[in-house]
């Protein structure tokens, strides 16, 4: 399948999908996906599917490998960073869950707490090769974040009151977000923490008026979710700008941000899926449903990197892509 994409005055595509290759041999009809992507979109991790064979991928500069030789059985991968290493996780024979890395084409199984019984699993990787993820605990009975410095030993973040938590994503100085549990209205609620350093427990991120912050995305300074109106319980998204203490405040929880604060959401006016800077901007219009995974940074520019990766299609016709040309496109 060729790009697809609307045309300008000029006749010339803009924001156009690319559909990623598919790897050699796969049969045709076969679907595929896009997970994750680094800050550039030159690596980009996935599945392939046919009926019930699917199979995880790792695109380099649009190139597919296979990764099934992954340690255990059933891989899965989680996310790159912008050296090509990828994470993800198996199952071994005996049922637990098997967290590890592939990088220089080797696999290695990260080393977990022998209290979490092989429940670890693993959620985000920065471009220092940090690493976040999750278990169970043996001593709490209850999920607790972890953070492997640089794909190394382990180690337990800790919470403001001992509560359960769940680590997501990291940003390039480690700072690292996740979420648990606080008591509201006498009822257990979601909230998120932000773990800035490694040995201190973690912050409560609110947005505001005090509401509830539910990060799902860490880049750079900025953090993208949901705020959840203490009066309604209704949410709405948000960006937040953790340098400055600033909030931007989104109609959707956007599907990705890049570390300048630009958000993936829905234009309130047609519906459209469109990606805004924080200044209210539109930056551009995707010209068809897409669901992204990855909103690369804006700089550095070099080359032939993408404005955003993810995938088209519905069921039975699952696209991974790469956006080119939206940039370019400029809506104000």
């Amino acid at each position: 399948m060729g790009p697809v994409g609307v045309a300008s005055a000029a006749g010339v595509p803009v924001c156009t999908a690319s559909v990623l290759a598919l790897p050699a041999g796969t049969p045709v009809g076969a679907q595929s996906d896009v997970t994750k992507a680094d800050d550039s979109g030159r690596f980009v991790v996935g599945r392939v599917w046919s009926g019930d064979d699917m199979r995880p991928v790792l695109w380099t500069d649009g190139v597919p490998r296979v990764l099934d030789d992954a340690p255990g059985v059933g891989p899965g991968v989680v996310d790159v960073n912008s050296s090509g290493v990828v994470i993800g996780s198996s199952t071994a024979k005996d049922g637990t869950t098997l967290p590890w890395v592939f990088a220089d084409g080797t696999y290695r199984v990260l080393e977990v707490p022998d209290y979490m019984n092989g429940t670890t699993g693993v959620a985000a990787i920065n471009n220092r090769g940090d690493i976040v993820g999750s278990g169970m605990s043996n001593f709490t009975e209850d999920l607790a974040s972890l953070v492997w410095p640089g794909g190394g030993k382990p180690r337990v973040l800790l919470t403001p009151e001992g509560q359960l938590s769940s680590a997501t994503d990291i940003n390039d100085d480690g700072v690292v977000v996740g979420w648990s549990l606080i008591e509201e209205g006498g009822r257990e609620r979601e909230i998120s923490l932000r773990w800035k350093a490694w040995d201190q427990p973690g912050e409560y991120v609110y947005a505001r008026n005090k509401n509830r912050g539910v990060v799902s995305e860490i880049r750079g300074n900025f953090s993208g979710g949901s705020e959840i109106f203490v009066d309604t319980g209704t949410f709405a998204g948000l960006v937040w700008d953790d340098l400055h203490g600033k909030f931007y405040p989104l109609p959707t929880t956007p599907e990705s941000i890049n570390d300048s604060g630009d958000a993936v959401t829905i234009d309130e006016q047609d519906g459209s899926q469109v990606v805004v800077a924080v200044n209210g901007t539109t930056r551009w219009k995707f010209p068809q449903r897409t669901r992204i995974a990855t909103l690369p940074d804006r700089s550095p520019v070099t080359g032939p990197e993408p404005d955003a990766v993810g995938t088209i299609g519905a069921v039975g016709n699952n696209q991974a892509v790469l956006w080119h040309g939206c940039s370019d496109a400029i809506i104000h």
